[in-house]
Order: structure tokens, then sequence, then C-alpha cells
């Protein structure tokens, strides 16, 4: 009977897309759950010391509570900030794309998000995450680097995979803007999930596609 080498263990990491969902539900229980009843707490607290007068020390008490209170509220949008985007969350893949474009657009620049309501399997929350960050990052490259008058943002899904395809008709990134816009950070968050990324940059524009496959176990319990 062989024993493992030392420093080996039989536990293996978790997947990406097990790592994101259970981030997006704990975002979701910190949001949903623990955030109302501080901002309950805090209402109250706000309310008592409205009441007055009051005994100086009982003043004290419910300011430092208040203070107290108010500075956990803080941490927990601090955390939940830091756990993925928020408007995927609260908004769904299109409609928080939407809101990006309207982010990104200005009175030089046109961003459209072409798509209908997609019908994903579940639970594909790494793959959301990493659609919406690539989205971001191509959005950003082609409003800062290629001096584009329209973007134009397409989402569409099958049975095996979410595609996103950004394309601007702006000059290209060329060599050096390739090199320092965010193209590797793009193909890194493509492959996280399995997936594959090209870019197909020239004079006439850049068309970012990033394909990102779900899993047989998603699909299979999309499919229930």
């Amino acid at each position: 009977m062989s024993t493992p080498a030392v420093g080996s263990t039989d536990l293996e990491s978790p997947t990406v897309p097990v790592r994101e969902e259970e981030r997006r539900r704990l975002r979701r229980d910190l949001h949903d759950g623990l955030g109302p009843h501080l901002a309950a707490a805090q209402i109250r607290l706000d309310a008592a010391q409205a009441c007055g007068p009051l005994p100086p020390a009982a003043t004290e008490h419910l300011r430092v509570a208040a203070e107290g209170l108010g500075a956990a509220l803080t941490e927990v949008r601090r955390i939940t900030a830091g756990l993925g985007p928020a408007a995927l969350l609260e908004k769904g893949l299109l409609d928080a794309t939407r809101s990006l474009a309207r982010h990104f657009s200005t009175q030089h620049v046109g961003v459209v998000v072409v798509g209908s309501a997609l019908r994903l399997p579940a639970p594909v929350s790494a793959v959301e995450t990493s659609a919406y960050r690539i989205t971001a990052e191509a959005l950003t490259n082609a409003v800062r680097h290629s001096g584009a008058r329209r973007v134009r943002v397409d989402l569409s899904a099958d049975s095996t995979a979410l595609t996103v395809r950004v394309t601007d008709d702006g000059t290209g990134l060329g060599v050096r803007a390739a090199a320092g816009t965010g193209l590797a950070s793009i193909a890194e968050r493509a492959a996280e999930t399995g997936g594959t990324c090209t870019v197909d940059s020239g004079p006439h524009g850049t068309t970012v596609r990033a394909t990102l496959p779900f899993t047989a176990d998603a699909v299979l319990r999309g499919q229930r």
C-alpha cells in the first residue's frame, strides 16, 4: 500500500464554477439576509436617539452603538462588493450588460447590446461572471483605445455554451495598444471556465469573441 507524497492531499481545490457559485451564494446571504437586519437596527437606534431628552449615559451608549452598527454595515458592503459584480445578482447577465453599455456610452461612442432573454442552465455563476468581466474589458478597450464610434455587444447561448461578441468600428488596437489593454486578462477569464477567446483586429474595427461552455453537470441540472 503506497503512501501519499509529503505535501500532497486527497482533497482537490474547488473548481472555478464551484468557487463562483459559493461566492454568489455568500454575497446573496449577506446582502439579502444580514444587510436588512443591520439597517433596521440602525434605524431603531437613530429613532431612539431622537426621542430625548435622555440621561447622558444612555445618549452616549446609543451614540457608540449607532457608530458601531454603521461600521458593521460599511464592512458588509465592502465584503459583498468583493464577492462579485452586484449587477449580475440584482439584474441578471443581459440587463447587467445593458447597464454596462449605458455606462460606456457617451456623446462620441454609442454602445448597444443585442440579445434576447438568455435561458441558461443553472448553476452557471462562473460563466456569467466571466462573460460580464470579458464584456467590460472589451468595452474598455474599444472606448479608450480604438477610436470607435459604435460598439455592439452580442450575447447568445445554446444548450452547450454562452457566446459573447464585442465588435467596434474603430481603427484597431495596434501592436502597442494590444499589449496593454487587457487582452491577456480576457483570455485568462475565458480559460478559467474552459472557454476560448479570439480577437480579430484591423484598420476597420475589432471583434472580441469568447465562447464559454457550460459544464456537463450544469447542463443536466438546467434540464431537470
